[in-house]
């Protein structure tokens, strides 16, 4: 007695922990199969790294107008240079050099500040040098600047670069959206056949139960001498098909979910429960084809790349121009040194420069340039034939899927009227069949219609929605 208590309070324990398990697992809606894809997808982690290094792309580009810093501190030691009138043995030298360099974007001038100082000791062999500096201080600051006059005149160049750069990073944006809303299809498509499986799959076990319904009563009905042997056969036989039917349908679950799975990047050893959509609420609204066609032309991400791929075409080509220029640059640079004994000295001696000039480089021939012209010529011709393209694919794409979906939305309405009408045939037989005016094969057949049709009442919602999830893509829009 004790040890079925054990028991008992065993498969209890048991029982009631699968139960809470069951219940603590949640249940993943469409919204939550489309927010973990968009975190755990590959593909889209691949593309926002895509994204990442397009925006330090620009970082990089952005990088060469920063000021920048040039340090030099050495020593250099000099011996028996060979002067004889001056009797130096060796000469020693402490150099510190300072050097800043500022390029502007908005002039394309480049900026430069340097300052030198050096210290210079001399060991005389022989003679007499004491009107010399020993050791001699000397200090020079120079400011420089180089402004561009043709090529790159006002820094038209460097301005498009860093717009180039920025099309670039927009393009990365736009194939990371594009590649979200083709998983978002992904998604939606792989979730509705898992609806519609899951539908199937209950359509199936409610279909079972109602043969073996008819199976007991028609088993009651023989031991009244109602039916024959025959009618029990056919319809132990109907409830072996719904069995084997129940076997494909579980078989068709499992493989929707490992798909949905897949696609969103979940493990596939682990087990995962999915809410079940209730399509009873159908309501269309009518598409226009004007509508869709002007939708799809102003969002769709792969129509907007070829646009950036053209606007960066240009600026290449006008840069590849601009740069077979002649580099004509005018030079301004003033400075000012001085020498002593220390450093007080140095700086109490100083003496000014300054320089003003042209500056020019000319290419007499400048293949290369002309070369790179060419180039991006013919890719910016290319870009403009694949929107073209691009173009019209859009435009037959969004006329065959208005068409698809207004009709496939009266198609679910006329399979829906034709469910009804089996039901209601299904109904008025079987009060044929108890007044014993029909046939157990007669109800046999009405039920595998009834089947059929609701199978196919479902599978034209799912569809119908498949169809609007396409649409999603087609123009461009995630509403």
């Amino acid at each position: 007695m004790k040890l079925q208590y054990l028991f008992i309070c065993f498969f209890s324990m048991c029982f009631l922990t699968s139960v809470l398990k069951a219940e603590d697992m949640s249940i993943l809606t469409l919204k939550d199969c489309i927010e973990l894809g968009m975190k755990d997808n590959f593909q889209i982690k691949k593309f926002n790294y895509d994204l990442f290094s397009a925006r330090e792309a620009t970082k990089q580009v952005k990088s060469q107008y920063e000021p920048q810093i040039n340090c030099r501190l050495g020593r250099t030691e000099v011996k028996n240079q060979g002067m004889e009138a001056m009797n130096v043995e060796k000469t020693e030298k402490d150099m510190l050099s300072i050097g800043l360099n500022k390029k502007f974007y908005s002039s394309g001038g480049l900026l430069s500040l340097t300052l030198d100082n050096e210290k210079s000791a001399h060991n005389y062999t022989s003679g007499n040098f004491s009107g010399l500096a020993n050791p001699a201080y000397e200090s020079d600051m120079t400011l420089a600047y180089s402004q561009p006059l043709v090529s790159n005149f006002a820094g038209n160049n460097d301005r498009k670069y860093i717009q180039i750069s920025k099309f670039g990073e927009g393009i990365a944006e736009l194939s990371l959206r594009s590649q979200k809303n083709l998983l978002l299809n992904k998604i939606e498509n792989a979730y509705f056949d898992l609806n519609f499986a899951g539908k199937n799959l209950k359509i199936q076990k409610v279909f079972l139960e109602r043969s073996k319904k008819l199976l007991s009563i028609n088993k009651k009905k023989l031991e009244d001498g109602l039916l024959e042997k025959v009618d029990i056969i056919a319809t132990e036989a109907s409830v072996t098909l719904r069995e084997a039917a129940i076997l494909l349908a579980k078989d068709s679950v499992q493989n929707a979910k490992d798909k949905l799975k897949n696609i969103i990047g979940l493990p596939q050893e682990n087990d995962y429960f999915f809410a079940i959509e209730n399509f009873t609420a159908f309501k269309h609204q009518e598409l226009r084809e004007k509508e869709v066609i002007k939708t799809a032309l102003l969002e769709r991400p792969d129509l907007k790349i070829i646009k950036n791929n053209i606007k960066m075409n240009l600026l290449t080509t006008k840069i590849k121009k601009n740069e077979k220029l002649p580099l004509l640059a005018l030079d301004g640079q003033y400075g000012v040194s001085g020498y002593g004994e220390d450093w007080s000295d140095d700086y109490d001696s100083l003496e000014s420069s300054w320089y003003v000039g042209l500056n020019l480089v000319f290419f007499p021939f400048n293949k290369q340039s002309n070369s790179l012209i060419n180039q991006s010529e013919y890719a910016y011709k290319k870009n403009i034939t694949e929107l073209s393209e691009q173009k019209f694919a859009i435009i037959t794409d969004c006329r065959s899927i208005c068409r698809r979906i207004n009709t496939q939305a009266l198609y679910v309405q006329a399979v829906y009227k034709s469910l009804k009408l089996q039901k209601k045939k299904l109904k008025l037989e079987g009060i044929k069949f108890n007044q014993g005016r029909s046939s157990i094969q007669w109800i046999l057949n009405f039920q595998d219609d009834l089947n059929r049709s609701e199978i196919e009442y479902y599978q034209a919602l799912t569809d119908y929605y498949k169809a609007k999830a396409d649409l999603k893509v087609i123009t461009g829009v995630n509403k």
